[in-house]
C-alpha cells in the first residue's frame, strides 16, 4: 500500500503505511527499502542513505540497495564514495555484471578510462545483455573506440 501512495506522491500516507508494516517486522529489508524511497522522495537524503546502509548491513548481497545507495551518492556529487560503496558491494556479490557496469560508468564520469574499460569488460564477460546499464550515465561512451572494440569482441 505504501508504494501506491509513493506513486501518487502522497509521502505522508506512504510513511504511515510503512511504519505500520514495520511495527510487525522492523528488519524486513523490503520495508526498509520503501522507507528509504520515501525519505529520498521527500529530499531527506541523509535519512535515505542511513536507511539503505541498514539494508546493506542486514543483507550485504542486496544489489538493489547498493545500487540505490550509490545513485544517491552520485547525485550528491560524491562519486568517490559511490565507487567505494559499489566496490564494497562487490566483496559480497562477486559475479555481478550490474555492479561492474555501474562502477565502469562512474569511473568514466571521473575521467579514468583505464578503470572504466576494466569494469566494462568484466561486465561484458559476465552478461553482455546488461551492457545498457553502463550507458545510462555515460551515453557518449558508445562512441569511444575502445568501448566499440570491447563490444565487438564480446558480441
Amino acid at each position: 500500500m505504501a508504494n501506491a501512495f509513493i506513486n501518487i506522491q502522497n509521502y505522508g500516507e506512504a510513511f504511515k503505511c510503512i511504519k505500520t508494516a514495520m511495527s510487525a517486522d522492523m528488519l524486513n529489508t523490503k520495508y526498509l527499502f520503501t522507507l528509504a524511497t520515501i525519505h529520498y522522495k521527500k529530499n531527506e537524503i541523509q535519512k535515505a542513505l542511513n536507511t539503505i546502509k541498514s539494508i546493506t548491513e542486514l543483507d550485504p548481497t542486496d544489489e538493489e540497495a547498493w545500487m540505490f545507495y550509490s545513485e544517491i551518492l552520485l547525485e550528491q556529487s560524491q562519486i568517490d564514495d559511490a565507487i567505494k560503496a559499489l566496490l564494497k558491494a562487490m566483496g559480497h556479490i562477486e559475479e555481478s555484471s550490474v555492479l561492474n557496469y555501474r562502477i565502469g560508468s562512474y569511473y568514466m564520469l571521473k575521467g579514468n578510462e583505464k578503470l572504466s574499460f576494466k569494469y566494462f569488460e568484466k561486465g561484458l564477460k559476465l552478461n553482455y545483455q546488461d551492457r545498457q546499464i553502463f550507458f545510462e550515465y555515460v551515453p557518449d561512451a558508445s562512441l569511444n573506440p575502445k568501448i566499440i572494440e570491447l563490444l565487438s569482441l564480446y558480441n
